[in-house]
């Protein structure tokens, strides 16, 4: 028997046959002894679908064991069922069977055993790719349509197995091999790499037993302590390490239950990453290579088909790595690598690595790729989830040529190639994590995604919206570490503190270094263990700052990568124990002082930790005194410390500390000194006098010195402690001169002892003064006996020290206001008449010769000049200023210069004086601006150019700080424009220059009158006054009137001629032709004054008689005999002429009235007015002549939708509702034939806007859909550029609508609509525009089968619609239509017309909505240049009373009137179509109102309306 038949002990004895139980064929069991499994394979003769499979298996039973579908451990396993289902025994042949394995994710990245004890684990991960048990050559499968798997069973003697685990769909049918297990609740095994020494399993049974002990046996047996237990897992602990590299078997047993035997292995070797470490030497990095054990060289990898035979390193707690050599005809490519070999105990593993990362040289960090392209946010959630030794993968950024190269050979085979990058744009500058990228990008340079592209070396970016599918290529190495947990969470000072670790902080040989935050820092290695992720340190002796750094350096060749992660510290406090005192050192005792150690309250001259616990403080301090104190260990304090000093001799002070060389008498406090012995104040020279004056103080006279010394006394006793106590010897010292003139300023050290009896020589004599300031400054004054010479400073004792000094020039006396041509007299000291003297660079001419008084002629400068005396190198300077200009004559030029003439007004003349500065006489007072720069100016004149800002007021001129006195000035002003008031009073605007009511120093300048009337709330409309705007209340008035601006400076008027607005007409109402009646014209600016109204067709001419208006100037009544003909179709509208005090203004607007209906004889009933022949019926009314009662419903109008512009209107106790919407706009030829047509719905929508006060309003703007614009015409024209407006008004009071002189109510709690058209393209100018409104409700039929719903219409004189009611049971749409449009800024006649059933629009409407009735409206607007206007408005719907007889009966031929409705449709051609809707209710029955609602993107048309 061969040694593996005698390693699985397998008897055919035990063999069972023709087990059947709810199968229709026998299978044949083999055991497995190694895990007391047992093996079958199902009906060799027919396969299965995984599902049947699953069926299968669960279907299957043998006494004591459980089956499921074959579970893969290991390729032990693999090579048993070769064997033992093969040649010798069932002789089976080879078979295609499924492998009870399934995806873990829906991306099907992760696959885990669906039986078995690791079943629900990861067995293989595509992402980063890793078998962890035996997975033959699997390569993961993305591929979601096969979500499962199967294998060739082999059957031979040989162990030659097949690899190839293969992927299929549900339909694939595979052979079956049944696993069975004993049965009992199979525990599942946590998996576990190599080395670690816990293990958690879950699902045992009797958990909670407290006699539970777990067993792990081997060639030993292995004891797991329980460390850890909850309801559904136990975790243990090894008590030694166990064996690594064969699989164990787990014995789990409890009081209750008998032992269980369940097979583990420990996770199987894999190579992760390898690298070209010297010519032919490879190192290969992986996991659990520990398997190997004691051997060293194996035969055990396969590259590019070629065996390779490589030596084992082992890395204490690191993965270790293989060595081989080998040669690799591309070095840097990414070969497959197949990893197999039999450890010396017979246990054999296999292992396929397709996508090994590899290093790149130059950065040392390693790269892989995954198979496949994938848009950005995928590339970027793979690479993440790739991980090679705890290291994230992230999108790579190639940064070079040779990068590039690197790449492309690795793993494109050489070819170019296009990969995501991980880029980021921050403002102009680009990063890859924390380094900037230089090289050129590309294509969208905000991105914000990025790619690489190899064939120019570039990035290029593309925007969020681009659909780019590319492979990626992973790095490793760039994301900083991260630490999982720190324990203990608090510790003492050498407490050994445990760092685990969380991604990116290893390398696959690293050394660990423990580094403190202390000055200066410690540092020292410490152990990295790779299979826990954590490093051990004692913690350091500090409190604060309370962190360390680990430093993490990769050891591979050639690298220098580091990793720097910070460790927080939260320590225990200090405790002290004990504090004591020898002589003047003071011991603290306790624990856990961690450095920086400081202590406050003692004056410690050192502090030391002598050892760990003992803190030392040498103090400088008074002795047998109580001390309280305070001492900080890093960040913790500890307070009220306190300690009494020992006894010893003490200098505690001396006073003064600083004294003269002269010597003085000083005071010693001395603490426990006898009197008697010496205080020596340095070596051999002690203190004379020594006198006690009261208890601890002592005084005597040290000695004096020659020199500048610090000693620090002490007294000749043994018990003598060094103090802090000093006696400084200072001399005085000047280290700087500084003269200013006369006046010289002393700067040095120890003035103040010596500024008594101390003298001064200047040349040989004293100064004229003497004052001392402070220790450190001191003055004197030159005398006139001074000289240039030795400069000494004696003091009273003898001590002296002097300088050679030559002083700078001095000015005794000098005029400070001079004047052009003066002679001035100059009184100097240090100066000779061969020296220097220049007035701002000019050189003066110096008379007089005695060294003291010279005099010289003033030149023509002005403000304030530099007077310099130069003596050799030194000089003096000093200012001197002119008199202050003075002006004697102003004078305004006509082109606006002001002309100032004067003396000292300033100085030019760098002709003559071409050193001398600039003295500008700048203006002020009269412009926006600070000043006013002088065009042209000299000593006698200044010139400025007065800009449009200026205005009257106070003015001065200042040169170098020296004013004018202010003087005021009238600018004359210009007036550009004066706006027209309105007739009835209210603003005006004189715009003009160098005009203003008020000078910038807000002084009067100007009243100003309207008329007679003053106008007392004048104010500016701008702040740069580039012009002048001020706005002013007019009275009221008409026609021409003056406007006077009236000078407060000169007293003087002046006047301009203004008028007041001309009338202007927007609308009148209207009468019927050759019937006399009351018109009412609609404008602004109407008055009583000289008013006429006349209206004309061109040729004839009427007046309108007694034209009286308003008060508010808006409206105009007279008498018209409605004589005047009404034009032609082209000029239908007449002429309105409105003169008001001899302002004209003329309008077309007039039409007459083309109604053909009246109010009827009955008054309306009683219950309503004859409004414009239309009864206005009462509340509680309805009908045409408010004959009906009327009961209001509460309105269902549905909220308003952002893509919507239709309204569906209904009440809440009736099934009926009324659906009306903007169907569509078409263009009618002349002929009649129906050129464009545009449906709403082809129209996209944007809300823009939502605003309103007394109502609200929603406003949408729409352009065609590109896929709507029209092209088919024989005119290339299309409707490319058409845009429709929509605004949508609600009303919550009631309303009167004025339109063009048709005048019509508007009831509260309305709606109303208005669409606008423009840059409709007309095809000629021929056609018209007509907009269709479709009505529609249910097609209902009344008991006798008879429709319900019918339309009534009511027409003028040209057959034009002008009422429309919609009556159907107890509802009733109402509409009524303006007879007028506005076309073009003209009033046309509307034309309103019912399309009936030829029309090819109305039959579209009908067979797309047969269920409904349809009413289809045409408004019909004449050619227009630029736009139109449509203006229809829908009420509320309303019910009248019936009774039971009314509803049910067929008798009646006419229903009774229902619902009042008004719908009013305006057209208004010149710029938009507007159509709105009013729904209205009654304010007393109080019911809730809700918006109408309106559709945007999907306007339809059918029967069905979106909500």
């Amino acid at each position: 028997m061969s040694s593996l038949r005698m390693k699985y002990n397998i008897y055919v004895s035990i063999f069972i046959l023709g087990l059947i139980v709810n199968f229709a064929t026998a299978i044949t069991l083999v055991i497995n002894n190694q895990n007391s499994h047992m093996y079958g394979i199902v009906d060799t003769d027919i396969a299965s679908t995984f599902e049947e499979a699953l069926v299968l298996a669960s279907t299957i039973e043998y006494p004591g064991y459980n089956g499921y579908l074959l579970v893969l451990d290991d390729l032990d396993e693999v090579q048993f069922l070769s064997t033992y289902l093969g040649v010798d025994n069932l002789n089976v042949g080879n078979k295609d069977v499924w492998l009870g394995i399934e995806p873990l994710d829906a991306n099907q990245l992760n696959w885990g055993w669906i039986n078995g004890s690791t079943r629900g684990q990861s067995v293989y991960t595509s992402i980063p790719q890793r078998c962890y048990l035996y997975c033959g050559d699997f390569n993961g499968n993305s591929d979601i349509s096969k979500p499962y798997l199967w294998y060739t069973q082999t059957a031979n003697e040989s162990l030659q197995v097949s690899f190839a685990w293969n992927a299929a769909d549900a339909t694939t049918k595979k052979f079956v091999i049944l696993e069975f297990e004993p049965q009992g609740r199979m525990p599942v095994i946590q998996l576990q790499e190599v080395r670690s020494r816990q293990m958690t399993i879950s699902n045992i049974p009797d958990i909670e037993d407290p006699s539970l002990a777990i067993l792990f046996t081997s060639e030993s047996s292995y004891h797991c302590s329980i460390i850890s237990q909850t309801a559904e897992s136990v975790t243990c602990e090894f008590d030694s390490d166990p064996q690594y590299d064969a699989p164990m078997m787990l014995k789990i047993q409890s009081g209750s239950l008998p032992q269980s035997r369940h097979y583990f292995r420990y996770n199987s070797p894999w190579i992760s990453s390898y690298f070209n470490s010297s010519m032919e030497s490879f190192r290969f990095y992986g996991y659990n290579f520990q398997t190997l054990n004691d051997q060293s060289t194996y035969q055990i990898l396969t590259i590019n088909t070629n065996l390779v035979t490589v030596t084992y390193n082992n890395v204490p707690n690191g993965p270790g790595f293989f060595e081989a050599t080998l040669y690799m005809q591309e070095q840097d490519v990414a070969y497959p690598i197949t990893l197999d070999y039999t450890t010396y105990q017979g246990y054999r593993y296999h292992a396929q690595i397709n996508r090994p990362a590899v290093r790149y040289p130059d950065n040392q960090l390693y790269y892989s790729s995954y198979p496949g392209t994938y848009d950005f946010q995928t590339a970027v959630k793979l690479s993440s989830k790739d991980n090679i030794f705890y290291n994230t993968g992230n999108l790579s950024l190639v940064d070079s040529l040779k990068h590039s190269s690197f790449i492309s050979a690795t793993f494109f085979q050489g070819a170019n190639f296009n990969i995501w990058t991980q880029l980021t744009k921050i403002g102009s500058d680009y990063f890859f994590f924390d380094a900037q990228y230089m090289g050129p990008v590309k294509g969208n340079v905000n991105g914000p995604r990025f790619y690489f592209n190899s064939t120019d070396q570039s990035v290029y970016g593309v925007d969020l919206s681009t659909n780019l599918q590319l492979p990626f290529v992973s790095v490793y190495g760039l994301m900083k570490g991260s630490i999982a947990s720190v324990t203990p969470t608090q510790v003492s000072i050498g407490d050994t503190v445990t760092v685990v670790f969380s991604d990116n902080f290893f390398y696959p040989q690293s050394e660990v270094t423990f580094i403190t935050q202390t000055d200066p820092p410690f540092e020292t290695s410490i152990e990295l263990n790779f299979a826990t992720k954590s490093v051990l340190f004692p913690a350091p002796q500090l409190t604060y700052p309370s962190f360390v750094e680990i430093l993490v350096r990769n050891q591979e060749p050639n690298a220098q990568q580091s990793r720097l992660l910070n460790v927080s510290l939260s320590y225990f406090p200090p405790v002290v124990i004990s504090v004591s005192a020898t002589k003047n050192v003071v011991s603290i005792v306790g624990n856990n002082f961690g450095d920086p150690i400081s202590i406050s309250g003692l004056n410690c001259m050192a502090i030391e930790q002598t050892i760990l616990g003992t803190i030392t403080c040498e103090m400088s301090g008074k002795p047998d005194t109580f001390y309280e104190f305070n001492m900080t260990c890093g960040s913790f304090t500890i307070e009220k410390l306190n300690v009494t000093s020992g006894t010893y001799v003490w200098i505690n002070s001396i006073t003064p500390d600083r004294i003269s060389v002269d010597s003085q008498e000083v005071l010693f406090e001395i603490y426990n000194y006898d009197g008697t012995s010496t205080i020596e104040i340095t070596e051999s020279n002690y203190c004379s006098n020594v006198v006690l004056i009261n208890t601890t103080f002592y005084s005597c006279l040290p000695p004096a010195f020659s020199g500048e010394f610090t000693f620090y006394p002490r007294v000749i006793m043994t018990d003598y402690v060094s103090g802090e106590a000093f006696i400084n010897f200072a001399a005085f010292e000047v280290d700087e001169f500084v003269q200013d003139n006369s006046v010289v300023t002393l700067k040095g050290r120890n003035f103040d002892l010596y500024k008594d009896g101390w003298t001064f020589s200047v040349g040989g004599s004293a100064p004229a003064n003497i004052n001392y300031v402070s220790e450190n400054t001191t003055l004197f004054t030159f005398s006139t006996a001074n000289q240039n010479g030795d400069f000494k400073i004696t003091s009273q004792g003898g001590f002296s020290i002097s300088y050679s000094k030559t002083w700078k020039p001095v000015i005794l006396n000098h005029p400070n206001s001079l004047e052009a041509s003066n002679n001035i007299l100059l009184q100097v000291l240090f100066f000779t008449s061969t020296d220097k003297a220049y007035l701002s660079g000019y050189e003066l001419q110096l008379q007089g010769n005695n060294g003291l008084e010279f005099t010289y002629t003033c030149p023509p400068f002005a403000g304030t000049q530099q007077l310099r005396l130069e003596s050799g190198v030194d000089f003096t300077n000093i200012s001197v200023s002119f008199i202050a200009p003075v002006t004697t004559k102003v004078e305004i030029l006509s082109d606006y210069k002001l002309v100032i003439t004067g003396k000292a007004l300033g100085f030019s003349d760098n002709t003559t004086y071409p050193t001398v500065p600039l003295v500008i006489p700048y203006l002020y007072g009269l412009t926006l601006q600070p000043n006013i720069i002088p065009f042209s100016f000299n000593y006698t004149t200044a010139v400025y150019i007065l800009p449009k800002n200026a205005r009257s007021g106070n003015y001065y001129i200042s040169t170098s700080g020296l004013n004018t006195d202010s003087a005021i000035i009238d600018i004359p002003y210009q007036i550009l424009s004066i706006s027209k008031p309105p007739v009835v009073g209210g603003k005006l605007t004189i715009t003009g220059n160098y005009l203003s009511f008020v000078s910038y120093q807000n002084q009067p300048t100007y009243d100003l009158f309207i008329g007679s009337t003053k106008c007392e709330d004048a104010k500016f409309l701008s702040t740069d006054y580039d012009p002048y705007q001020i706005e002013c209340s007019a009275p009221r008035g008409t026609g021409y009137t003056n406007l006077t601006l009236a000078s407060t400076i000169t007293q003087l008027n002046e006047s301009t001629e203004m008028s007041y607005q001309p009338p202007s007409v927007s609308s009148t109402t209207s009468t019927v032709y050759h019937v006399s009646g009351l018109i009412t014209v609609f404008g602004e600016n109407f008055a009583n004054t000289s008013v006429v109204v006349t209206i004309s067709n061109g040729v004839e001419t009427a007046e309108c008689q007694n034209a009286t208006s308003n008060i508010e100037g808006t409206m105009i009544t007279c008498q018209y005999d409605s004589s005047i003909a009404r034009g032609k179709a082209e000029n239908e509208t007449l002429d309105v002429f409105v003169s008001v005090d001899k302002l004209v203004f003329n309008s077309k607007v007039f039409l007459y009235d083309l109604q053909n209906y009246d109010c009827g004889g009955n008054n309306c009933s009683g219950n309503g007015d004859c409004i414009n022949n239309v009864c206005q019926c009462y509340q509680d009314w309805t009908g045409d002549s408010c004959d009906q009662p009327q009961v209001l419903q509460p309105l269902i109008v549905a909220p308003p939708q952002p893509d919507q512009i239709n309204i569906t209107l209904s009440t809440k106790d009736s099934d009926q509702e009324f659906k009306i919407s903007v169907h569509s706009i078409r263009e009618v030829l002349d002929t009649g034939a129906v050129s464009d047509t545009i449906s709403i719905q082809d129209i996209k929508w944007t809300q823009v806007s939502v605003n309103g006060s007394n109502s609200t309003v929603y406003n949408y703007i729409g352009k065609l859909k590109p896929s709507q614009s029209i092209v088919n015409r024989n005119i290339l024209a299309t409707q490319n550029d058409l845009t429709v407006k929509v605004k949508m008004m609600l009303f919550d009071e009631k309303n009167t609508y004025n339109f063009k002189g048709d005048i019509f109510n508007i009831p509260a709690n309305s709606v109303k609509y208005e669409i606008s058209v423009s840059k409709w393209n007309f095809a000629n100018r021929l056609s018209s525009l007509q907009i269709l409104i479709l009505t529609q409700n249910e097609n209902k039929l009344d008991s006798c089968d008879l429709p319900i719903t019918k339309v009534k219409e009511t027409m003028n004189t040209e057959s034009v619609i002008r009422r429309m009611n919609v009556i159907q049971d107890k509802s009733t749409l109402y509409a009524f239509y303006s007879d007028r449009l506005l076309v073009d800024g003209q009033v046309r006649y509307s034309v309103v017309e019912n399309l009936n059933g030829t029309d090819s629009e109305k039959t579209k409407v009908d067979q797309s909505n047969k269920d409904d009735f349809n009413v289809l409206t045409a408004i019909t607007i004449p050619f227009f240049e630029t736009e139109a206007i449509v203006d229809p408005n829908y009420s509320a719907l309303v019910t009248v009373e019936q009774n039971d007889s009314d509803r049910d009966t067929c008798s009646s031929k006419e229903r009774k009137w229902l619902i009042p409705v008004v719908v009013v449709v305006v057209v208004v051609g010149a710029a938009a179509i507007a159509l709105g809707v009013y729904i209205f209710l009654k304010k007393k029955y109080r019911y809730q109102f809700k918006m109408a609602s309106y559709k945007l993107k999907k306007f339809s048309s059918s029967k069905k309306f979106e909500f």
